[in-house]
């Protein structure tokens, strides 16, 4: 709600009784307590505090409530002026429980009600700090501000206080504190005959201002959202607000904004409203959603794949992991691959039944992600740790490899979700054989060759 002085009004007195209420909630002053309280009347309070039990303690307040609020539109907030007397005897008591000084904070019951239906808003301030005399009263004093709302019936709004609740350091009174420790909470409600009105103030679509229209997304990154929107008519527009939710995130002159700082993949909703020379706001625009895409993306896979030998005519099955970090912007990424070994059985010039582990090293394994899917590029070193001929071992150890790597390139059958995984295929060439002893000409004769193929699934591992 609006921020400007109201004329002097017969009801003032009566609104600023039950107000004093709310002003205690808001001890939002510096940290010396004010002794002066505003000049109308106090507002009998009934405080339920530890030990002592109920004590009546007298509270006044002034608000200067706004003449009208536009309707449908957030408003500006209020100043509400306020002080709370601790009688002597409270006083006394906080000082026998070891109290020097009173601290903590306040939370007031705020109603609002009018055409619609009514509302209570909760309001929390910290108190301002105030030493306890020996002897006597001791006065709170404090200014603080109702928060904005958004009013969507026209008509006479009517703002009262309802229960304070009053949450004390435990150096207020040490010996009050509860046995868990924290603070000594203190519930106060107002008497049944005490007037608790605030004031009223005018909803009306007379001082309604349009939105801006058009609000769009223009550009995402992973840590930022750009924005555009078209200004809205009838008044000269001094700045924009951007919003997310109750908070203003930016204020610009121009209706572009580029808002940073956001966490990578999550959705955000901003909405904008103008501002003019006098401070006065238009109605908030519709929103504009946007997801930030995930800067670095980390994987782990588990991969079952089938290999077709060519000369051999022979299938394959393989299994293992693959460990990825992918950096969505560039859409590069590191890999960490492992295959399982496996084992094959065949045939040598198709007679001499052969049976062979077959163990990989892995290295060099890159992948690239972009709008035609996932590109990996590795390179595999085939070993052949243990090789028997009809059943008698004949070689043993990792000598016998190929003599290079293989390098394998592979592709996904269009786009690829690194956060689902899929699947991907590819052709190679298995190099020369070396280090199997007089076994090694017939098995490069037997083994290599071009045109295998690779049909590989990535699934993504639970986490």
């Amino acid at each position: 709600m609006g921020c400007r002085p109201r004329a002097g009004s017969v009801r003032a007195g009566r609104r600023a009784v039950a107000g004093a209420l709310l002003a205690s909630a808001l001890l939002a002053v510096p940290a010396v307590a004010d002794p002066t309280p505003p000049a109308e009347p106090s507002v009998p309070y009934t405080c339920d505090f530890p030990v002592l039990g109920a004590r009546v303690v007298s509270v006044v307040v002034g608000a200067d409530l706004p003449v009208a609020v536009p309707v449908g539109a957030p408003s500006d907030g209020f100043p509400v002026r306020a002080a709370i007397t601790l009688p002597a005897e409270v006083v006394e008591a906080m000082g026998a429980a070891g109290g020097t000084r009173v601290s903590g904070s306040v939370e007031v019951g705020v109603a609002v009600a009018g055409a619609e239906q009514p509302r209570t808003v909760p309001v929390q301030a910290p108190l301002a700090e105030a030493a306890l005399p020996a002897t006597g009263e001791v006065a709170l004093s404090a200014t603080g501000v109702f928060p904005e709302q958004v009013l969507r019936s026209a008509g006479l709004a009517q703002v009262s206080a309802r229960g304070i609740a009053l949450s004390l350091d435990p150096v207020a009174a040490p010996a009050w504190a509860p046995p868990s420790g924290g603070r000594v909470q203190v519930r106060c409600a107002p008497h049944e005959d005490a007037e608790a009105d605030l004031g009223t103030t005018e909803v009306s679509a007379s001082v309604d201002w349009a939105a801006p229209t058009e609000l769009t997304v223009t550009a995402t990154t992973a840590t930022s959202v750009s924005l555009s929107w078209a200004p809205p008519g009838g008044r000269t527009v001094a700045a924009y607000e951007v919003r997310v939710g109750d908070s203003v995130v930016a204020t610009v002159t121009e209706p572009t904004a580029t808002l940073g700082d956001l966490r990578p993949g999550t959705e955000h909703s901003f909405t904008v409203q103008a501002r003019d020379d006098i401070g006065r706001r238009s109605r908030a625009s519709e929103p504009a959603t946007a997801r930030t895409p995930v800067s670095v993306v980390r994987r782990a896979y588990d991969i079952a794949a089938v290999t077709h030998h060519a000369a051999l005519d022979l299938r394959l099955s393989l299994t293992g992991r693959a460990d990825a970090e992918l950096d969505v912007a560039s859409g590069l990424s590191a890999v960490e691959l492992e295959l399982h070994d496996t084992s094959v059985r065949t045939r040598m010039f198709g007679l001499i039944p052969v049976e062979a582990v077959v163990a990989f090293d892995t290295g060099g394994t890159t992948a690239t992600l972009s709008q035609d899917g996932l590109a990996v590029s590795t390179r595999v070193s085939v070993v052949l740790p243990s090789i028997t001929l009809f059943g008698y071992p004949v070689s043993s150890g990792s000598s016998c490899r190929t003599s290079v790597p293989a390098d394998i390139a592979l592709h996904s059958d269009g786009a690829f979700d690194p956060l689902k995984g899929g699947s991907m295929s590819g052709t190679y060439t298995i190099p020369a054989l070396a280090g199997c002893g007089d076994l090694t000409k017939a098995l490069t004769a037997m083994a290599s060759g071009p045109g295998n193929t690779l049909d590989l699934t990535l699934t993504v591992r639970p986490d």
